[in-house]
């Protein structure tokens, strides 16, 4: 279990590594939606701040990672279809939603948030190769989307799979952006 978790964590060191690399490198768009209990907002992310801020300050964004396939179990698109923000081409965590944890008029609401990932708990995440354990992972994840709240966010990493396992996995990027929300709506 020891070594699982270490690799899961390898993993997830070096996608924020990657992250941090590329988005110095890569075009973000100006503008981006996110969820904020159950309504769509506009903001933008700048990732020219410190990247070690005081918990006291700072919020959490969720890019919560569509399962693969999702296009064949029914979901429509999610918000990043796809977002390239590694750089790194097109992968399976290129499509996915954004929620905010608060926007502003929120009591506590800052404009420094860590940015966490939720990926569905795919066996090649921890090493492992199990096509259809995976397929089975992708169709129960794909029942709660799309995640509009932290709310929901949640109920989606206290869900397990049928074989008891976790049906996602949290993984903080270590990353933090400064957001300017930019009001409800669609980007037009």
């Amino acid at each position: 279990m020891k070594k699982n978790h270490l690799a899961i964590s390898f993993i997830f060191a070096l996608l924020a590594i990657t992250i941090l690399i590329a988005n110095s490198y890569a075009q973000s768009p100006d503008r981006e939606l996110g969820y904020y209990n159950g309504q769509e907002f506009t903001f933008s992310a700048d990732l020219g701040i410190p990247q070690r801020v005081p918990a006291k300050v700072q919020r959490t964004v969720f890019l919560v990672v569509y399962p693969i396939g999702f296009q064949g179990l029914g979901l429509d698109a999610p918000q990043c279809n796809p977002c390239d923000h590694l750089g790194d081409g097109d992968s399976f965590d290129d499509y996915h939603d954004h929620v905010l944890d608060a926007v502003p008029g929120v009591p506590g609401f800052t404009a420094l948030s860590r940015v966490n990932a939720v990926l569905p708990n795919y066996s090649f995440l921890s090493g492992g190769n199990n096509p259809q354990r995976d397929a089975v992972i992708s169709q129960v994840y794909a029942s709660y989307l799309p995640a509009t709240s932290v709310a929901a966010v949640n109920d989606l990493l206290n869900a397990t799979a049928p074989d008891g396992t976790p049906l996602a996995v949290r993984n903080d990027l270590g990353i933090y952006i400064r957001l300017s929300v930019n009001g409800p709506g669609r980007i037009e």
